[in-house]
């Protein structure tokens, strides 16, 4: 069984995850203010935990399976994310600068508010995510599938995304000029929101 962890722990230097979870499991614990930096988190699998404003960078979370836990306001600095999976978590005001994502897996989740520049998400199913003010200038986002995904107010400055699946998606707000829409598949409602930000006049 997982460690049922209680007592927080609050601006500690993190050893590897084996050195306090063996079994790699982890539920239900609570980590405020902790350095993880450079140490060896793969394999791990968290559940209903809580990480706030914490330090991941050159952290180790590959092949990491996280369900329903929090990471907010922490930093992900050349964080090894390849092949992790991220299920209904809640990442609200994380930063992500040059984190390896290849093989990623994100299942819903509240991403909003995440500087997410340059991110590659080539290919990535994000169906109903939601990246309320996300900032994705730069993303790539090629052949990603955000239907219902809720990107209100997101920045896309220098988005990629040929071939990306919008339908659905929640485009409030956001600046769609200047946008390059080539070879992305929208819904109709879109497609009038887009034209109105164009100086269209719609009859």
């Amino acid at each position: 069984m997982g460690d049922e962890t209680t007592r927080p722990f609050r601006d500690h230097t993190m050893p590897n995850a084996a050195a306090l979870f063996p079994d790699g499991l982890v539920t239900g614990a609570e980590f405020i203010g902790c350095r993880f930096g450079h140490r060896d988190w793969s394999s791990v699998s968290t559940a209903t935990c809580r990480f706030v404003e914490c330090d991941f960078t050159e952290t180790a979370w590959n092949a990491s399976v996280h369900d329903s836990s929090a990471f907010i306001h922490c930093r992900f600095r050349g964080t090894n994310l390849f092949a992790a999976t991220f299920r209904d978590c809640k990442l609200t005001g994380s930063r992500f600068e040059e984190a390896r994502w290849a093989a990623a897996t994100l299942v819903r989740g509240d991403w909003s508010y995440t500087a997410l520049r340059n991110v590659a998400w080539t290919g990535f199913d994000l169906t109903g995510v939601k990246l309320v003010e996300a900032d994705l200038t730069g993303a790539h986002l090629e052949r990603a599938i955000l239907r219902d995904a809720h990107l209100e107010r997101a920045t896309l400055d220098g988005v990629k995304w040929a071939g990306a699946d919008l339908r659905g998606a929640n485009l409030t707000e956001v600046a769609l000029a200047g946008i390059d829409w080539h070879g992305v598949r929208i819904d109709v409602s879109q497609a009038l929101l887009l034209a109105s930000s164009l100086g269209a006049r719609l009859d």
